[in-house]
């Protein structure tokens, strides 16, 4: 007896041989030959095998539109809403260049192609490069779905932008914006929130009383549905989340702002006034590297800005140019401390100090 795909080879008392199929069907072979009737049942089985595969392709086919619907909904139960907009923006972009075609017959060249002609269009490559990388993760997901069989962006050219130490603000600059948004209180507790916890826009925008122990002075950050992080507060900070956990226990704490860029249109309308440049982003960069050369060690700094991987965070490490002349200067105490004498060459090839 011969099992394989539920298909089963047997020889009845007549002395013909027949085929047991699945859901009970049974097919005579019309020989008696042993030899004739393996030969007949390993086409049958291949023949099967092919109708299965090719079953479970036409199962799987689906097409790019249909595809970012589903995974919107499982982007909407597994994601922030910031991370949650990136991915529906970039695969909309995607398939506003390539079409409503079938997801299977997308090529790492088309995805290439892609790419380049956004940058070509006039895109920051670091904003394409996030594109790259929301796309990505989507057809990840497509193969865990078994809808691809392997990710075609593993076969395409990732994109590479230039690193370069981060813009933070000298504590000179942080007083001239305090100064000038002195008059305006519910600002002015935005920004110092942003500065000294080093949260994201978005975290903070959706910070509500219930992510703020008072207790433990502690703020949880929900990253995602299983993931999160704790930020220790400092005085001010405390005094700020006290007071408006109290005015606002429900809901968003700085409930006034609809949307989070109108924070970042508030804070670019601040920077032309002043006739300064940085981005609102910037205040996190300078929370991180204030830490630094103030001698925090990175892996802190990590945690407090809860990045994945440490690798981003080391961006951080670079310490501004006072900082660094500060630290030369103190090599001039071994100079000036110093007793040893370079030896010096005397008559005969002898040395002396």
């Amino acid at each position: 007896m011969i099992i394989n795909f539920g298909m089963r080879l047997y020889q009845k008392a007549s002395g013909v041989w027949y085929v047991a199929l699945t859901g009970n069907v049974r097919r005579s072979l019309k020989t008696k030959d042993k030899q004739t009737a393996r030969r007949l049942f390993e086409r049958l089985k291949k023949e099967a095998m092919l109708g299965n595969i090719i079953a479970l392709e036409r199962k799987n086919r689906i097409s790019l539109a249909d595809f970012i619907v589903e995974y919107n909904k499982f982007c909407g139960t597994h994601k922030k809403p910031s991370t949650i907009k990136r991915d529906k923006y970039s695969l909309e972009k995607l398939k506003a260049w390539i079409g409503n075609v079938s997801l299977q017959s997308i090529t790492a060249k088309q995805l290439d192609s892609f790419h380049a002609d956004l940058i070509n269009s006039g895109l920051k490559k670091s904003g394409v490069a996030i594109t790259y990388r929301h796309c990505r993760a989507a057809f990840s997901q497509a193969v865990k779905w078994e809808y691809l069989k392997s990710n075609p962006y593993s076969r395409t050219k990732a994109i590479r932008v230039e690193t370069r130490p981060p813009r933070f603000f000298t504590k000179d600059e942080l007083t001239r914006i305090f100064e000038a948004i002195e008059e305006d209180p519910d600002f002015h507790d935005l920004i110092t929130c942003y500065l000294f916890t080093g949260m994201r826009r978005s975290e903070l925008f959706y910070l509500q009383a219930r992510n703020i122990d008072l207790d433990n002075q502690l703020i949880t950050v929900i990253i995602s549905k299983t993931k999160w992080r704790s930020i220790p507060m400092d005085s001010l900070i405390f005094e700020i989340m006290q007071r408006r956990c109290k005015k606002h226990s429900v809901g968003r704490l700085w409930h006034n702002w609809n949307h989070p860029d109108r924070i970042t249109n508030r804070w670019v309308r601040l920077m032309k006034r002043l006739g300064m440049t940085g981005r609102l982003h910037d205040l996190r960069h300078s929370f991180a590297s204030h830490l630094a050369m103030e001698g925090t060690d990175i892996r802190t700094i990590q945690e407090l800005l809860g990045h994945s991987d440490i690798t981003t965070t080391q961006i951080y490490s670079h310490l501004s140019p006072e900082h660094i002349r500060n630290a030369i200067s103190k090599l001039e105490k071994l100079h000036l401390n110093s007793t040893v004498q370079k030896p010096q060459v005397v008559s005969g090839g002898n040395y002396r100090k």
